[in-house]
């Protein structure tokens, strides 16, 4: 059983994350990738994200 997932993204999506990882690698001089910063992004941000979904769909009702 594969324990992955994928998601497709537009492609303006991607250049943004890609952007993102490329000025982290210039300013650090480690290579980080776009997928470096997806995961990041989502492990840092996730309870937070619930948190503002929640209350964007309450206030909307």
């Amino acid at each position: 059983m594969n324990k992955r997932k994928t998601y497709n993204m537009d492609y303006e999506l991607y250049l943004r994350i890609e952007r993102i990882a490329v000025d982290v690698t210039a300013k650090t001089g480690k290579v980080v990738k776009w997928t470096d910063v997806l995961k990041f992004t989502i492990e840092q941000y996730l309870n937070d994200s619930r948190n503002d979904l929640i209350q964007q769909k309450t206030v909307k009702k």
